[in-house]
């Protein structure tokens, strides 16, 4: 198990929740969390963090280590749009990085 700040990423359920939960919320409206300090909040930074997080729960080291580099590489990409100011292509990839790790009913994908 992993937890940044109160999150947890424990298993693959998490990650595909919590990719759900940066879609809606990404870039800078993540809800506020009473029982966190203000540097405990989620933000852009620690809800990639998490992501990057699940892709080694799912793909522990080196299990599939060229299917991670392309999931790492689409959630970089990602981060780097909604730094950027490009919320939309920060979504797209986001969706991209979803798609390919998962199946449309939440099933995790192997490397093709």
């Amino acid at each position: 198990m992993t937890e940044l700040n109160g999150f947890r990423m424990e298993n693959t359920d998490h990650l595909w929740d919590h990719i759900g939960y940066v879609l809606e919320y990404a870039p800078a409206g993540f809800p506020w969390e009473a029982e966190l300090k203000p540097a405990q909040q989620m933000n852009l930074e620690l809800a990639f963090q998490q992501l990057n997080q699940g892709v080694a729960i799912a793909y522990p080291p080196p299990k599939e280590a060229e299917f991670s580099a392309k999931l790492s590489t689409l959630l970089d990409r990602s981060l780097a749009e909604y730094r950027n100011g490009n919320a939309e292509a920060g979504k797209t990839l986001l969706l991209e990085f979803e798609a390919t790790m998962f199946t449309p009913e939440g099933k995790l994908r192997g490397a093709h």
